[in-house]
């Protein structure tokens, strides 16, 4: 079996969903799935080579036209041919394209929603439109549709055939946890970018107690550091707060092993990888609240707060007061179910169904 996946982004950049895309990869190659790439040419303006391998990953890129929402590029017929499954990961010109001309290539399909068009409340009565039209209409096409979350589930139940609708939760690979917890610590990691409402953080985290420090680790995906440098050197928190921008694997490990509570005030999040990420390193999730945190935090894995509420510092102050023991080993006992080699056996069940 040889699967190509499809996704907007991947290695060189770093996020959520380039790393489910290389950590699949990675365990379908351990399978003997042949398991590579293809994906577009730009990455922060530059120019990516059009082939180059990452270990034994393939990857191919594609040049694009830029359309700010909808990026097109050639169809690449001559290079999925020597593939039996298409995978593509996100919503957009990919999957319409692949889907719109599947009588044409007649390979068959994988989709994988990761939050669908709805990260951002921008243009949101055309992505309705989009998602509940065209998309609904290209989807019955799919031969497979995985949902990463419950709450994807739901809204794609709306439009998609149920028995086509699989949930799989994203899987994430990491070390143990190494070293002291540093007291007082909070990180909050992730893209910076307009979804992921950091500026809040921030404002919370001013008003929390002046012994406590947060690091914000993330590639800048939206142009917002520059702004939220000035935010924190404005409220003169530049000793409690440090962005630190994007990190290695190396470092994050040890942001994650020496911080003792991770916080999000996430507004949407097709999955949330990181907070998992976070239990499995013994931290104290303090989570927006939003559907996919609710299922992170329920039976006593981690705290659901309202991050927009006057409310929050307070209760950000009395989970301080807690003793999280069990907490802790509760979550760090879930997030065990999304380790990559408990989750393949999902993803391959499903491409031998089809």
């Amino acid at each position: 079996m040889k699967v190509l996946h499809f996704t907007h982004r991947f290695w060189p950049a770093k996020g959520g969903v380039e790393a489910v895309v290389e950590n699949l990869c990675i365990e379908l190659q351990k399978k003997g799935i042949q398991s590579d790439v293809l994906t577009l040419d730009t990455l922060d303006e530059r120019k990516l080579k059009k082939f180059e391998k990452k270990g034994k990953i393939k990857i191919f890129r594609l040049p694009l036209l830029d359309l700010k929402y909808y990026k097109i590029t050639p169809l690449p017929f001559e290079i999925i041919k020597d593939y039996d499954i298409i995978h593509i990961h996100s919503m957009g010109f990919f999957s319409d394209a692949m889907l719109l001309f599947k009588p044409l290539h007649g390979k068959k399909i994988v989709f994988s929603t990761h939050g669908g068009i709805f990260h951002t409340k921008s243009i949101q009565s055309i992505k309705e439109f989009y998602f509940n039209s065209i998309e609904k209409q290209l989807l019955k096409r799919a031969d497979g549709i995985i949902a990463v979350s419950k709450a994807d589930k739901e809204k794609f139940s709306k439009i998609v055939p149920k028995n086509k609708l699989t949930l799989i939760e994203n899987g994430f690979s990491a070390k143990e946890a190494g070293g002291k917890k540093e007291k007082n610590l909070f990180i909050c990691v992730g893209r910076l970018s307009k979804n992921k409402n950091i500026e809040r953080v921030v404002d919370v985290f001013s008003k929390l107690n002046t012994e406590y420090k947060l690091i914000i680790a993330g590639k800048d995906f939206d142009g917002l550091k520059k702004e939220l440098t000035k935010k924190v050197s404005k409220l003169g928190l530049s000793d409690r707060i440090k962005i630190i921008g994007e990190v290695s694997e190396e470092e994050l490990h040890k942001i994650y092993s020496k911080a003792e509570y991770f916080v999000s005030a996430s507004k949407y999040e097709g999955f949330g990888i990181t907070a998992i990420e976070a239990m499995h390193y013994n931290c104290v999730t303090i989570l927006n609240d939003i559907p996919t945190f609710r299922d992170f935090a329920s039976h006593k894995r981690g705290y659901i707060i309202d991050f927009e509420s006057e409310k929050a510092t307070n209760q950000i102050e009395e989970i301080k007061k807690k003793n999280n023991t069990e907490v802790i080993n509760k979550a760090k006992k879930y997030s065990t179910e999304f380790l990559w080699k408990n989750k393949i056996s999902e993803f391959i069940a499903l491409y031998k169904k089809i």
